[in-house]
């Protein structure tokens, strides 16, 4: 239930000392947060918070025409 809501609900992460709010949390933590605790606020594992940055790395990098060889 709570990862369908963080999932669907764009306002809402698992933080109850900040009511649940991930606009409270980027407000609190202005410079940044580890991997664990993010990991811990969208109730995820570590690899799936670095394939959430690896796919938003790849739609930045399609968006500024960026090309990588690999």
């Amino acid at each position: 239930m709570l990862k369908e809501r963080i999932e669907k609900e764009s306002d809402f992460i698992y933080c109850p000392r900040l009511g649940n709010s991930l606009k409270k949390f980027v407000n609190t933590h202005s410079n940044g947060v580890d991997d664990e605790r993010i990991c811990k606020v969208l109730l995820i594992n570590q690899k799936e918070l670095d394939e959430i940055f690896e796919s938003a790395i790849k739609k930045i990098r399609k968006k500024l025409n960026i090309v990588i060889d690999e």
